[in-house]
């Protein structure tokens, strides 16, 4: 306000509105002005004033809540809770005037002719080159550490054009002048495309950092999660229950808050309990981890036309954490929208000749930067951070497969098939030339396994008829063979099921009949059922952490220390069932 108020004092001044309000109606010009200053700096004030914690991830990047420049529900609301000595304050022609500064992308036919008196104090407040970019800018790079050298020369070019300007949508607007005495300033048009930049380099180095993004991620989910879980508790309004909160608390203050009622309600409720785990991960700053990532910006907006919705999301996610056997949650996708919440150059310049968008200058830098923009866009794969990386490379291989074929950033291209021949061929202990016939067998599988283990399996059993070999024979042949149970042979003779098992059932009765024996000896409550549970996702890792454990006090026996038995297969498979299963209950 006050440099566009100066400019008719200056050099090279233009006839503008506050001139043409000054000849209009003396005694009016400087109400009009006061009003126009009251409306800027309440404006400034109040323009976020519908903003709730992780605001932009979960409104313009997920879609989760409305946006809040344009919920007029939420405005309302707050509204409410001023003091009636403010409302006054700020009623009548003031309040219409405000509204749009606040409510800037409110669909609204027809606005009183307040909220549109002073059209230039829009443009200070929420234009391109703006009051909220140079009160960011700035600060945001201090804070995030990164370096920034902004200048001012451009401030002293603002003015204001008249009301009655031939082009309706000009008139009454802020606008840049770039020349000066008839020349072309080329240091004014400089700076003006250096806040366009810095606001790039902000968003290549802060908001698509691959950190900030798994945290992201993850409160998205968590946001996701907690609207299942109150319309589950028979909350008929979930999205007005968060609202509320959302505006009773800041970030931290919501995650300690929903890791708080997760804990109070228990683990009777799967989608609170990982409301609590997320929220208390995201305290602690345990973070999903990016495990890859899909740049090809030509196909963004067919991918996120796709796969962009919550429901489209998330039933793939949970495709993929089915197909891999694992917990859910364990994998997080994001699909930004295509624009990257890129807001064009729509600040007005007036170059000698004519008033046009600084995006429009034929020989502008904007161009350049706009298309570095876009090309920020990027669909991530975030894991929880204990993911193994088989099972890293299993997810990789599912989605790669159901996304049409993509090939993620670096290069990791590696199929289904030849992961679980890789697979089968580690638990055979085959040879390296052994794995082109697997593979061979995983192709013919692939369609109609309905997990990566049900794949390994039948390619082991399939293995076995081709080899005349039982699969008890089979699985003998493996290293956690070691492990076999005295009673196992007998066992699998008397299986009842009808169809005999696979390579893989043996693995998983060799541990049960291991489990009977044990369980007596664990001191969590309700062991035995995680121990199953654990026996039925993921056998192999039971084993793994028993050749791990057998490892260890091998060593320690070589050293002279350490009780003998600890390297019986037997004892070995009971620590590692009672880490578990032990590491399952801290979780729970």
């Amino acid at each position: 306000m006050d440099v566009v108020l100066r400019q008719r004092s200056a050099p090279y001044a233009l006839d503008d509105l506050f001139g043409q309000w000054l000849a209009d109606d003396p005694d009016e010009y400087s109400r009009r002005v006061a009003e126009a200053a009251i409306l800027a700096r309440v404006g400034a004030l109040l323009h976020d004033l519908g903003h709730v914690p992780f605001g932009h991830t979960i409104e313009d990047d997920l879609g989760i809540l409305c946006a809040h420049d344009k919920g007029s529900e939420r405005f309302e609301r707050l509204w409410r809770l001023f003091s009636p000595e403010l409302t006054d304050a700020l009623g009548g022609d003031l309040g219409d005037a405000l509204r749009p500064l606040i409510l800037s992308k409110e669909e609204v036919k027809d606005r009183p002719e307040a909220a549109t008196r002073y059209r230039f104090v829009q443009d200070i407040v929420g234009n391109t080159i703006c009051a909220d970019l140079l009160d960011y800018l700035a600060r945001d790079h201090y804070y995030t550490g990164l370096p920034a050298a902004l200048g001012w020369r451009f401030m002293s070019g603002f003015y204001v054009t008249r009301s009655d300007h031939p082009f309706p949508d000009y008139r009454g607007r802020m606008v840049i002048r770039i020349t000066k005495g008839g020349k072309r300033r080329a240091d004014v048009e400089t700076e003006l495309f250096k806040y366009l930049r810095y606001r790039y380099e902000l968003s290549e180095r802060v908001l698509v950092h691959h950190a900030k993004l798994g945290a992201d991620s993850m409160v998205g989910k968590l946001l996701e999660t907690w609207r299942a879980a109150l319309a589950e508790s028979g909350d008929e309004t979930p999205k007005a229950t968060m609202e509320t909160e959302l505006l009773s608390r800041g970030d931290d203050g919501l995650l300690e808050t929903l890791r708080d009622q997760a804990v109070g309600i228990g683990p009777a409720s799967p989608n609170w309990t990982l409301v609590g785990k997320l929220a208390t991960d995201l305290l602690n700053r345990r973070l999903y981890k990016r495990a890859a990532s899909f740049s090809k910006r030509e196909v963004a907006e067919e991918f996120y036309a796709t796969w962009g919705g919550r429901e489209a999301r998330e039933s793939l996610e949970n495709e993929v954490e089915q197909f891999a056997e694992l917990d859910p949650s364990t994998v997080v996708l994001w699909i930004p929208e295509p624009t990257m919440r890129l807001k064009a150059a729509e600040v007005l310049v007036d170059d000698g000749d004519a008033i046009t968008k600084l995006a429009s200058i034929a020989e502008s830098g904007a161009s350049s930067i706009y298309e570095s923009h876009r090309k920020l866009w990027s669909l991530g794969v975030f894991v929880h951070p204990s993911l193994s990386e088989r099972d890293r490379s299993v997810v990789l291989a599912f989605l790669q497969q159901r996304l049409g074929g993509i090939r993620w950033d670096g290069g990791e291209s590696r199929s289904l098939p030849a992961l679980a021949a890789e697979e089968a061929a580690r638990r055979l202990e085959a040879p390296f030339s052994a794995l082109a016939r697997l593979r061979a067998l995983a192709e013919s599988e692939a369609q109609r396994a309905a997990t990566f283990g049900d794949l390994v399996a039948s390619i082991l059993s399939q293995e076995s008829v081709a080899t005349n070999q039982r699969p008890l024979d089979v699985w003998m042949e493996t290293e956690p063979a070691r492990y076999a149970h005295p009673n196992l042979e007998s066992a699998v003779d008397s299986d009842e099921s009808g169809q005999g098992l696979g390579v893989r059932d043996i693995g998983q009765l060799n541990l049960r009949l291991h489990l009977a024996d044990f369980q007596d000896s664990f001191s969590e409550p309700g062991g035995d059922h995680l121990a199953s549970e654990m026996i039925d996702s993921d056998p192999e890792r039971i084993y793994e952490l028993a050749r791990e454990k057998e490892a260890t006090s091998s060593a320690a026996q070589r050293g002279g220390t350490g009780n003998p038995d600890a390297t019986r297969a037997s004892t070995a498979l009971e620590l590692a069932f009672k880490e578990l299963i032990e590491e399952s209950g801290k979780l729970l």
